[in-house]
Protein backbone atom coordinates (compact mmCIF):
# COMPACT_ATOMS: atom_id res chain seq x y z
CA UNK A 1 0.00 0.00 0.00
CA UNK A 2 2.95 2.51 0.71
CA UNK A 3 4.42 1.63 -2.46
CA UNK A 4 1.38 1.87 -4.43
CA UNK A 5 0.31 5.49 -2.49
CA UNK A 6 3.89 6.67 -3.29
CA UNK A 7 4.13 6.17 -6.79
CA UNK A 8 0.91 7.56 -7.08
CA UNK A 9 1.77 10.71 -5.19
CA UNK A 10 5.00 11.17 -7.65
CA UNK A 11 1.92 11.06 -10.02
CA UNK A 12 0.45 14.50 -8.51
CA UNK A 13 3.43 15.98 -7.68
CA UNK A 14 4.99 16.29 -11.39
CA UNK A 15 4.86 18.99 -12.77
CA UNK A 16 5.82 21.15 -10.22
CA UNK A 17 9.62 22.23 -9.97
CA UNK A 18 9.32 23.19 -6.28
CA UNK A 19 8.27 20.02 -5.19
CA UNK A 20 10.58 17.52 -7.33
CA UNK A 21 12.53 16.76 -4.33
CA UNK A 22 9.67 15.30 -2.76
CA UNK A 23 8.65 13.31 -5.22
CA UNK A 24 12.38 11.92 -5.24
CA UNK A 25 12.03 11.44 -1.89
CA UNK A 26 8.42 9.28 -2.72
CA UNK A 27 10.06 7.06 -5.19
CA UNK A 28 13.21 6.11 -3.14
CA UNK A 29 10.94 5.32 -0.16
CA UNK A 30 8.60 3.29 -2.73
CA UNK A 31 11.79 1.02 -3.63
CA UNK A 32 12.83 0.65 0.14
CA UNK A 33 9.54 -0.70 0.85
CA UNK A 34 9.47 -2.50 -2.85
CA UNK A 35 12.73 -4.07 -2.45
CA UNK A 36 12.30 -6.39 0.60
CA UNK A 37 8.87 -8.61 -0.95
CA UNK A 38 9.96 -8.26 -4.28
CA UNK A 39 7.14 -5.86 -5.14
CA UNK A 40 7.17 -5.01 -9.26
CA UNK A 41 3.87 -4.28 -10.38
CA UNK A 42 3.00 -0.56 -9.06
CA UNK A 43 6.33 -0.11 -10.39
CA UNK A 44 5.25 -0.71 -13.91
CA UNK A 45 1.62 0.38 -13.78
CA UNK A 46 3.02 3.86 -13.10
CA UNK A 47 5.73 3.71 -15.46
CA UNK A 48 5.19 6.74 -18.19
CA UNK A 49 4.92 8.76 -14.19
CA UNK A 50 8.24 7.67 -13.17
CA UNK A 51 10.00 7.75 -16.84
CA UNK A 52 8.83 11.52 -16.60
CA UNK A 53 10.00 11.98 -13.20
CA UNK A 54 13.44 10.50 -14.35
CA UNK A 55 13.68 12.55 -17.14
CA UNK A 56 14.46 14.92 -14.83
CA UNK A 57 16.56 13.73 -12.41
CA UNK A 58 17.83 10.16 -13.05
CA UNK A 59 21.17 10.52 -12.50
CA UNK A 60 20.66 12.04 -8.88
CA UNK A 61 17.96 9.76 -8.10
CA UNK A 62 20.32 6.29 -9.25
CA UNK A 63 22.87 7.77 -6.94
CA UNK A 64 21.05 7.96 -4.37
CA UNK A 65 20.86 4.03 -4.07
CA UNK A 66 23.09 1.58 -2.74
CA UNK A 67 22.97 -2.32 -2.49
CA UNK A 68 19.81 -4.44 -3.17
CA UNK A 69 18.14 -1.30 -3.17
CA UNK A 70 20.47 0.28 -6.27
CA UNK A 71 19.83 -3.35 -7.76
CA UNK A 72 16.11 -3.90 -7.57
CA UNK A 73 15.85 0.09 -8.86
CA UNK A 74 18.02 -1.47 -12.00
CA UNK A 75 15.34 -4.49 -12.10
CA UNK A 76 12.27 -2.41 -12.45
CA UNK A 77 14.24 -0.15 -14.85
CA UNK A 78 15.63 -2.89 -16.76
CA UNK A 79 12.03 -5.18 -17.21
CA UNK A 80 10.15 -1.69 -18.54
CA UNK A 81 12.51 -2.70 -21.46
CA UNK A 82 12.26 -6.38 -21.63
CA UNK A 83 8.03 -5.63 -21.91
CA UNK A 84 8.17 -2.65 -24.21
CA UNK A 85 8.58 -5.34 -26.79
CA UNK A 86 4.91 -7.25 -25.79
CA UNK A 87 3.64 -4.18 -23.96
CA UNK A 88 0.35 -5.64 -22.76
CA UNK A 89 -2.46 -3.07 -22.28
CA UNK A 90 -4.43 -2.06 -19.00
CA UNK A 91 -7.12 -4.48 -19.05
CA UNK A 92 -4.30 -7.31 -20.27
CA UNK A 93 -2.61 -6.59 -17.28
CA UNK A 94 -6.01 -6.74 -15.20
CA UNK A 95 -6.86 -9.98 -16.71
CA UNK A 96 -3.31 -11.62 -16.12
CA UNK A 97 -3.28 -10.42 -12.14
CA UNK A 98 -6.61 -12.72 -12.02
CA UNK A 99 -5.05 -15.50 -14.09
CA UNK A 100 -2.10 -15.05 -11.35
CA UNK A 101 -4.73 -15.51 -8.49
CA UNK A 102 -5.95 -18.72 -10.39
CA UNK A 103 -9.30 -17.29 -11.45
CA UNK A 104 -11.28 -18.85 -14.45
CA UNK A 105 -12.04 -17.16 -17.42
CA UNK A 106 -16.29 -16.94 -16.10
CA UNK A 107 -14.56 -15.52 -12.44
CA UNK A 108 -12.11 -12.94 -14.47
CA UNK A 109 -15.35 -11.90 -16.60
CA UNK A 110 -17.54 -11.37 -13.13
CA UNK A 111 -14.65 -9.48 -11.65
CA UNK A 112 -13.29 -7.29 -14.44
CA UNK A 113 -17.54 -6.87 -15.22
CA UNK A 114 -16.50 -7.46 -18.95
CA UNK A 115 -17.94 -10.62 -21.30
CA UNK A 116 -16.37 -14.17 -20.97
CA UNK A 117 -15.43 -13.66 -24.77
CA UNK A 118 -13.67 -10.43 -24.15
CA UNK A 119 -11.49 -12.30 -21.43
CA UNK A 120 -10.40 -15.24 -23.71
CA UNK A 121 -9.48 -12.51 -26.57
CA UNK A 122 -6.62 -10.96 -23.81
CA UNK A 123 -5.83 -13.91 -23.00
CA UNK A 124 -4.92 -14.81 -26.76
CA UNK A 125 -3.26 -11.50 -26.50
CA UNK A 126 -1.13 -12.19 -23.45
CA UNK A 127 -0.49 -15.43 -24.92
CA UNK A 128 0.43 -14.00 -28.25
CA UNK A 129 2.83 -10.84 -26.71
CA UNK A 130 4.39 -13.17 -24.61
CA UNK A 131 4.89 -16.12 -26.62
CA UNK A 132 3.20 -18.59 -24.49
CA UNK A 133 0.75 -20.98 -24.74
CA UNK A 134 -0.36 -21.25 -21.76
CA UNK A 135 -1.78 -18.97 -18.26
CA UNK A 136 1.12 -21.13 -16.05
CA UNK A 137 3.65 -19.69 -18.95
CA UNK A 138 2.15 -16.09 -18.72
CA UNK A 139 2.08 -16.07 -15.33
CA UNK A 140 6.32 -16.88 -15.55
CA UNK A 141 6.54 -14.80 -18.10
CA UNK A 142 4.55 -11.75 -16.17
CA UNK A 143 6.82 -12.37 -13.01
CA UNK A 144 10.15 -12.76 -15.02
CA UNK A 145 9.26 -9.14 -16.60
CA UNK A 146 8.12 -7.66 -13.65
CA UNK A 147 4.89 -7.37 -14.03
CA UNK A 148 3.60 -9.77 -11.25
CA UNK A 149 5.24 -9.79 -8.30
CA UNK A 150 5.87 -13.12 -6.88
CA UNK A 151 3.24 -12.60 -3.86
CA UNK A 152 0.76 -12.58 -6.95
Amino acid sequence: MVVEGNLIKIRGLLGKPERLKEAQDLYREAIYYACDDDIRQPFYLERATLKELFQEKYQLIQQSFEGVEANFHQTIVDSWQLVSSHSLTEREIDVLVEIAKGFSTKEIAQVLFISEATVKTHILNIYRKFAVNSRVAAVEKGQQVGILSISN
